[in-house]
């Protein structure tokens, strides 16, 4: 035994999440050569633990059995615990993610792994409660103690399970789309919006391939299943009404109960989807949710130096959702002689919908005139009050890939709304990135509290590309998009599988866990081969590079057997494969650098087009000359704007 007060070995490192875990009572180590040393020296199996800070079930297998005296003596006794952080260590994530599904079906956080000191995978779970996961350490080291060949066996077996997911190049085919599209059609919420039961997610890649498919086809049944679960998650309590930004997920199929953590990558994918809708429908509910998004990142989640942090916990003071809850008297006490009218538009009653306690959600979205103005008073007064308790801690690691996804939310947000704040907010953050994680031409994972670590993964050159293609969009700075290319070069030069095409998720030079992993299905956000083949084909548009074109098709063919057993889980690349059968608007502006572009780019960008690339050079011309080239055909260049808008929205 030990006291609590002692730290262990995570004492040293940056990530809030290890660095919840110093004091209990297990002796945990970080992921480390020092780790499996130890284990193979000591002839003891590796319980590897994996989560993060925002995790609620984290949280509680922590309580309830990392801080079980008796639990973390057998741990300590018979097993080298390891604690790793998926958001700072996703390559570690994904192998024994992919190892838990082949064992169970099924997958989440926390995962709780068994693998011996070569890093293999024997036996794998999710959360346990106290008495079961004592009862499962017993057998685990009676099975190591008595047959450990057996499992180091059944080990090598579950890796080469996990290796037979090896694809082979197809020819790339259309019908996946519709396959894809008739799959979130069978499976769509109609009466509450979404797809699948409860727990539900808001899966805003599903979304943008939809919108995508609209904008191609026209067609209204794809619209309203966006418009549908948009509108769903705008008034449910996933949506925070008070302060604003979504959790993870809802318990409930009516979007009402959620997991109360906040995570940047849904707020940023969000904030993007919002901001399509909008142009897509000019729905003003949709250009204010995207706002309100960005005024709870930047509230929240912005580091004062540049960068976002990587989320918002779902406890405060040891109670999940307890910062977001209200009493009825409470909202009564707070809103007096108004709570009532408030109380009717947020459904707060005294039963209470969680607990015995209100999770704000609007009961209808319409108001009358008179009454708007209160409802604005009343929930001033109400997050003022909010603010005065103590709020859930933030996950304060800076991660290139999600930042990548914030840059491209406020890019987009900036040129559809014409807010140069926000395309300001986009700049900072690439130029922090700049600074902070990047070294010699190649991008870091992580940046926390002035340290830089880890060589970045595939995610997150994927993802910073997808920003700084937008931000180019949006300002036509050349250098945006000078550096997308650069870092094109690299991502090709260290992550690609110049054999069969695709990129692996991590740079050949950096530690392979079991072995080199590559993906296309998508998660909580596209799959970095996902984000880059769409990256590769605008590449291409951007800059006339056949090389780009080339890598996209032969990465695109690579998958496509995958993509046809589960289109549903490969929406993100269903986009791409939509914009190479449909055709992209690819317009090239050459002008002199005083000429006032603005309004053409305005009308531009207003089009409902499903797929625009647009690039300016600067030339020393009278007038303005404009190229189109859409669909395989290139259209003579045309020097009047409202030929070239004329043009354009032909269909």
């Amino acid at each position: 035994m030990r006291e609590t007060k002692i730290p262990n070995k995570l004492a040293n490192e940056k990530s809030t999440y290890l660095r919840q875990h110093i004091f209990n009572l297990v002796n945990w180590y970080p992921w480390s050569e020092e780790a499996f040393a130890i284990a193979k020296i000591d002839n003891k199996p590796i319980f590897l633990s994996i989560g993060y800070s925002s995790c609620h079930w984290c949280h509680v297998m922590a309580l309830e059995c990392f801080e079980n005296q008796k639990i973390a003596d057998y741990l300590n006794e018979f097993f080298i615990p390891v604690k790793v952080d998926r958001e700072e260590r996703p390559d570690i994530d994904r192998i024994y993610m992919n190892a838990c599904q082949v064992l169970t079906g099924s997958g989440g956080w926390p995962l709780s792994v068994f693998i011996d000191y070569n890093k293999r995978p024997f036996y794998a779970g999710t959360y346990y409660p106290p008495q079961a996961f004592h009862y499962l350490l017993k057998n685990i080291n009676k099975l190591w103690q008595k047959d450990k060949d057996k499992l180091i066996i059944h080990a090598n077996i579950i890796v080469d399970k996990m290796k037979t997911d090896i694809s082979y190049p197809e020819k790339i085919n259309y019908l996946v789309v519709e396959e894809g599209y008739l799959q979130l059609k069978r499976n769509f919420d109609s009466e509450y919006g979404g797809f699948f039961s409860a727990p539900k997610f808001p899966m805003p890649h599903y979304l943008l391939f939809l919108l995508k498919y609209y904008q191609c086809y026209k067609k209204e049944e794809a619209l309203y299943m966006v418009q549908k679960t948009l509108d769903g998650l705008r008034s449910g309590g996933i949506y925070d009404q008070i302060g604003y930004g979504f959790c993870r997920y809802s318990t409930d199929k009516k979007w009402i109960v959620p997991h109360f953590e906040k995570m940047l990558y849904d707020n940023a994918m969000l904030m993007y989807v919002y901001t399509e809708a909008y142009k897509t429908t000019n729905a003003e509910r949709y250009r204010r949710t995207s706002c309100e998004i960005a005024d709870y990142l930047l509230r929240r989640l912005k580091n004062d130096k540049g960068g976002f942090f990587t989320a918002e916990d779902a406890d405060s003071e040891g109670e999940e959702g307890k910062y977001y809850l209200f009493s009825y008297d409470e909202i009564c006490q707070v809103l007096k002689e108004k709570a009532d009218i408030f109380c009717r538009y947020f459904n707060i009653t005294s039963q209470g919908t969680f607990a015995g306690l209100n999770i704000p959600y609007l009961v209808k979205t319409e108001t009358k005139p008179e009454d708007e103005d209160i409802i604005a008073q009343c929930l001033q007064k109400i997050f003022n009050y909010r603010e005065k308790r103590v709020k859930p801690k933030i996950d304060n690691k800076i991660l290139t890939s999600l930042n990548g996804l914030v840059i491209a939310a406020f890019a987009l947000a900036g040129r559809v709304y014409q807010n140069n704040y926000y395309i300001r907010v986009s700049e900072e953050t690439v130029d922090f990135i700049i600074k902070n994680l990047m070294l010699n031409g190649k991008l870091y994972a992580r940046y926390c509290e002035g340290e830089t670590k880890y060589q970045a993964y595939s995610e997150d050159y994927a993802a910073f590309l997808f920003g700084l293609i937008e931000l180019y969009q949006s300002t036509f700075n050349k250098k945006y998009l000078d550096l997308a290319v650069a870092l094109n070069h690299t991502f090709f030069k260290y992550f690609y599988d110049i054999i069969n095409g695709g990129y692996y998720f991590t740079d050949y030079e950096n530690e392979t866990i079991v072995f080199r992993l590559k993906e296309i299905y998508d998660r909580a956000i596209p799959s970095a081969n996902a984000f880059q083949i769409y990256n590769l084909f605008r590449l291409h548009s951007l800059t006339d590079d056949i090389k780009s074109f080339e890598m996209a098709e032969q990465t695109l063919r690579l998958f496509v057997s995958d993509i046809k057993k589960h289109p549903i889980d490969c929406t993100f690349t269903l986009i791409s494969i939509l914009m190479r059968y449909f055709g992209s608007t690819d317009i090239t502006v050459k002008a002199a650098d005083n000429d006032n572009l603005d309004k053409i780019i305005t009308a531009i960008n207003n089009l409902d087009w499903p797929f625009i690339n647009m690039k300016v050079i600067k030339e020393n011309r009278p007038v303005p000359e404009f190229n189109v080239c859409r669909k395989g055909i290139c259209y003579p260049p045309i020097n009047e704007p409202n030929q070239l808008i004329e043009l354009l929205k032909r269909d």
